[in-house]
C-alpha cells in the first residue's frame, strides 16, 4: 500500500501545507495571538510588472532575491534592490513595479 502522498512533489507540498497549518493553528484566535500567517510564496516578475495602486488589509513583507524595482508608499518612491526587504502596511495605498531592465524576484 502506498503512503498518503503519491510522489515526492506531493509529499513536499503536503509538508509545506502542514507547516503552514501548524503556524496558523498556533496563531489562531483561540490562542489569542497577534500573529497569523495568511499565505506565502514567491514571484519572478517580467519587465515592468506592477501591483497597485491598492490597499492591503494586512502587513505584507517582500524579500528581493534578485533584480530591482520601485515601491511607492505615503507619497514617496523607493528604489528596492537585491537583498532588501520592503513592507506594505494595512490601510496604506501602495504601488510597486519591477525594473524594466532587471525585473525582481521576491518572496
Amino acid at each position: 500500500m502506498r503512503g498518503i502522498f503519491q510522489d515526492k512533489a506531493q509529499s513536499k507540498r503536503g509538508d509545506l501545507l502542514h507547516r503552514n497549518s501548524i503556524l496558523n493553528k498556533s496563531a489562531s484566535s483561540s490562542h489569542n495571538s497577534d500573529l497569523e500567517l495568511f499565505y506565502y510564496g514567491s514571484q519572478k516578475c517580467t519587465a515592468a510588472d506592477t501591483w497597485g495602486p491598492g490597499v492591503k488589509q494586512h502587513y505584507k513583507l517582500h524579500y528581493v532575491h534578485s533584480g530591482e524595482g520601485w515601491l511607492r508608499s505615503n507619497g514617496r518612491e523607493y528604489r528596492i534592490t537585491t537583498g532588501q526587504l520592503f513592507a506594505c502596511f494595512p490601510g496604506e495605498t501602495v504601488f510597486y513595479r519591477a525594473d524594466a531592465a532587471q525585473p525582481w524576484e521576491y518572496s
